[in-house]
């Protein structure tokens, strides 16, 4: 059984598409519904049947319809994530998804280190901080003002299928999966270019437009960011306009623990481990 998130398949043209939180992902929705083949197939019950088979006739084949319709009148964050979610939904309720080993298999993946960094900023530092699901997990890094290195402590000690998918490693969910071609997000649009005979008729123009909102600097004086509390944080954007440049959180201590709780994506993907 596939792990949440299920890939993007895309029958028309042939391929599987692995992503995860904090790996670009709202961009790669947005670049996988820009192709209008894909539309007209979802939008179609013969083409849905074709690829799919004919248990795929069902509602969540009308929901999908529906929020395809949506998506090209009104191309919003909203729109693209229910349109995905309802997809992946029909492909992984049926007994045979269409990703046949014919199609090859890709992944954008995202160097952990900058990925920790975007987690903890993202989530415990920016709106988000005041959700429920984010308290009960502060809740357990047992201290009442956590700091990026509590943070990594957390990671590195719970089991990564217990964890949220927003900062658990981008391996898991390929860990099943032997033959997989790595898109780097840090070179997303070059890497995306050199298979482009494999997208079709998609946008890759999208692939430039940044959706993070977080901004990072160098400011005088830097301090050791990865022991300052998610409080601080929050004061330092409010009196700079941003966040301590990512590499204040990148000491060498902080360092060890990524790539000690991470150890599994740096060696799959081939990222660099040294300081």
């Amino acid at each position: 059984m596939l792990l949440s998130p299920s890939p993007m398949v895309d029958p028309v043209n042939g391929f599987v598409l692995f992503t995860n939180a904090k790996c670009g992902g709202t961009t790669l929705k947005h670049w996988f519904l820009s192709s209008h083949s894909f539309h007209r197939m979802i939008r179609s019950p013969v083409s849905v049947a074709r690829y799919f088979g004919l248990r795929a006739l069902s509602k969540e084949f009308a929901k999908v319809g529906l929020f395809s319709h949506r998506y090209l009148k009104d191309p919003t964050d909203t729109h693209a994530r229910r349109l995905i979610s309802n997809y992946r939904g029909l492909v992984t309720s049926l007994d045979e998804p269409p990703a046949t080993p014919q199609m090859p298999v890709f992944m954008v993946v995202r160097d952990p280190y900058s990925r920790a960094v975007s987690a903890w900023i993202d989530k415990f530092c920016g709106a988000d901080r005041h959700k429920s699901w984010v308290r009960q997990v502060v809740g357990a890094f047992g201290v009442e003002s956590p700091t990026f290195m509590d943070f990594l402590r957390y990671v590195e000690t719970t089991p990564h299928g217990e964890m949220n998918a927003h900062w658990r490693r981008q391996s898991l969910i390929i860990d099943a999966v032997p033959e997989v071609c790595f898109l780097r997000l840090e070179s997303l649009q070059h890497d995306m270019e050199q298979h482009a005979d494999v997208w079709g008729d998609r946008d890759g123009s999208i692939l430039s437009v940044r959706t993070q909102n977080n901004a990072y600097r160098e400011v005088p004086g830097d301090p050791d960011a990865s022991r300052m509390t998610a409080e601080s944080l929050v004061r330092f954007r409010e009196a700079h306009g941003a966040f301590p440049a990512k590499n204040s959180f990148l000491t060498p201590e902080s360092r060890a623990l990524i790539r000690s709780a991470w150890r599994k994506d740096f060696e799959r993907f081939g990222y660099p481990v040294s300081d």
